[in-house]
């Protein structure tokens, strides 16, 4: 592994630590100000590793350039963040001193950010010289200029006052180890920068001045500093508390049995649930006998199979339990423990209570059997109602003929006009029941033995139908279809309406039908074109509803019944149908069939 690749798994190690750490210590104690500013200062840390990382990558002095402008600029204001945070670790009760302080501490934030602009934009602010030395890249730095002046007196007085800020604060603590622990951060920002200012302000080499490896020292640096003056305690957390804390947290039952099934722990819930019943010790008793005092059916348990559980098995089963109240169910799991050493010490069972699901389930299956008997009676009721209705109006146009035939001989225009009037009521209320009744029996199609069913055969019988049906031309067009599994007669149906709309609503010269398919994972979408009349958008979704009609029976014969009964198919086929218009430019009924 080469140098550059050293470093970049080092940076991405600084990044992690940074962030992750960063985010711990703010969310311990958000409305702490020295927790924020120490995790600001670890966020910086990890914001200066990654412009350290893009550095290492770099290829030329001209994107080490660019990428220094912003290296400068976040040490900056790690400086800044640091010094906040030693402002915040240095009390005072003196209100002068302390008036002092702030108006340093705002001083120093106020022209450490002046610098920014120069830096950044002015390319002669700070003068550079950079070389790549082994690889890795370095820099020389001319001090000349306003600017580089500038930033030479504030990284002074920013080092003088973040370790007269840390001394303080080591000078007051009051414990030997808080002592000790506060000198060496102390140490850690005293030494640290001033050997900084000495080697890169005061008496910089003439050749190089340093290289951009800063951000591994500073999370260290960042790290202890946030260990002893924020509340960061990740590494005192007690593994046992915290589990007990949680487990008895929990509304689940949790039960912990030893290798004899006997009980060595169970949480608040299941004390609370369990006293109940008069059981006042539960340590050590035998799984066994508490399930048959809680009146369990031993069946449902099936204890004999626990032991022969594996490492990362589990077994689950529904048990009842039976109280004075009421019937109760619970799910119950039970998995084994195993030691450090792969031995097995025992088994965890947590039960997780589900009598409201099973009365759901229930009642919704009650209810189910319910909405079938309805919709059984009620297909009975229209099939019969249809049927019944089909003798009187046969009958009645069987009388129209009969008359007509009896006043040919008068030639009377107007009551041959009535009489007219009268047969096409009839043929119509005759579609009418006719369609009623398809759509009442769709169901029990559906319960028909599905078979394989040729959309290009049922397409080509269609057209066939419709081009003789209509005396002006027409065109259908379709891609190649796929062969479906279903029921031959409701695909029919479900083309045809579409297919007879299109040409039905149409006022072109030559009423036209364009049919596309196209596959996905789980269904074939479908796209029904035609250059008809369209529908208003706001009319899109009523058409599917049953005798739905937007249009007169002197403009457009109809039931209003065909979309309705497309839209049954789909989705008895687990599909969905919706349609795309536009007034006066055609119409796109989109469905989908699963496969």
């Amino acid at each position: 592994m080469d140098t550059v690749q050293q470093l970049r798994l080092l940076y991405i190690l600084v990044i992690v630590t940074a962030f992750a750490f960063g985010y711990r210590i703010f969310r311990l104690s958000p409305n702490k100000p020295i927790n924020l500013f120490g995790a600001l200062t670890l966020v910086f840390t990890g914001f200066l590793a990654m412009v350290e990382h893009e550095i290492a990558l770099a290829q030329t002095s001209r994107e080490v350039m660019i990428l220094d402008k912003w290296h400068t600029v976040t040490v900056i204001l790690l400086i800044i963040m640091a010094n906040m945070t030693g402002r915040l670790a240095h009390t005072t009760s003196k209100p002068t001193r302390r008036l002092l302080l702030n108006i340093a501490m705002a001083l120093l934030i106020i022209s450490g950010m002046a610098m920014f602009y120069p830096i950044i934009f002015e390319n002669e602010a700070i003068i550079y010289n950079f070389k790549r030395l082994d690889e890795i890249w370095t820099y020389n730095v001319r001090q000349v200029g306003f600017w580089a002046v500038f930033y030479e007196v504030w990284f002074i007085a920013a080092v003088i006052f973040i370790s007269f800020s840390f001394f303080r604060s080591y000078w007051r603590s009051q414990s030997v180890r808080e002592k000790q622990a506060r000198f060496i951060i102390f140490l850690m920002f005293s030494i640290i920068p001033s050997f900084l200012l000495y080697e890169f302000i005061i008496y910089p080499d003439e050749e190089v001045t340093g290289s951009y490896q800063v951000s591994p020292l500073l999370i260290i640096c960042n790290l202890g500093i946030n260990y002893f003056f924020t509340d960061f305690r990740l590494f005192r957390i007690k593994p046992a508390s915290a589990v007990d804390n949680l487990l008895n947290s929990l509304d689940s039952l949790v039960l912990i049995l030893n290798r004899s099934l006997e009980i060595k722990f169970f949480n608040e819930s299941f004390r609370k649930e369990v006293g109940a019943n008069g059981i006042q010790k539960l340590i050590d008793i035998h799984i066994e006998d508490l399930l048959k005092r809680l009146r369990v059916d031993m069946n449902d348990i099936r204890l004999s199979r626990i032991p022969d559980l594996k490492k990362g098995q589990q077994l689950k089963t529904e048990i009842k339990v039976l109280t004075e109240e009421q019937e109760r169910f619970f799910l119950v799991v039970i998995s084994p423990v195993y030691n450090d050493f792969n031995f097995r010490t025992g088994y965890v069972i947590v039960c997780n209570e589900m009598t409201e699901r099973i009365q759901y389930e229930k009642e919704l299956q009650a209810y189910n059997q319910e909405l079938e008997t309805s919709n059984q009676e009620l297909e009975r009721f229209a099939y019969i109602a249809s049927h019944d209705l089909k003798g009187p109006l046969r009958a009645i146009n069987s009388f129209i003929n009969l008359i007509d035939r009896e006043i040919q001989p008068l030639q009377n225009k107007k009551l041959n006009k009535y009489l007219r009037f009268v047969s096409d009521g009839t043929l119509q209320m005759n579609t009418l029941i006719k369609e009623v009744l398809e759509f009442s029996t769709l169901n029990k199609k559906k319960e028909l033995e599905n078979t394989n069913v040729n959309l290009n055969d049922t397409l080509e019988q269609i057209t066939e139908g419709l081009q003789i049906k209509y005396e002006r031309p027409i065109k259908i067009q379709f891609d190649q279809m796929p062969v479906l599994n279903g029921n031959p007669s409701l695909f029919f149906q479900l083309f045809f309406n579409l297919i007879e709309n299109g040409l039905k609503y149409n006022k072109a010269a030559l009423p036209q039908v364009w049919i596309k398919v196209f596959e996905t994972k789980d269904y074939f979408e479908f796209h029904v074109n035609d250059n008809g009349i369209g529908i208003d958008p706001k009319y899109q979704q009523r058409v599917f509803e049953m005798f739905s009609r937007l249009h007169h029976q002197s403009a457009f014969q109809g039931t209003g019944i065909g979309l309705a009964i497309c839209k049954k198919v789909v989705h008895l086929y687990h599909g969905t149908i919706r349609i795309e218009s536009e007034l006066e430019k055609g119409t796109t009924v989109f469905f989908t069939i699963r496969k």
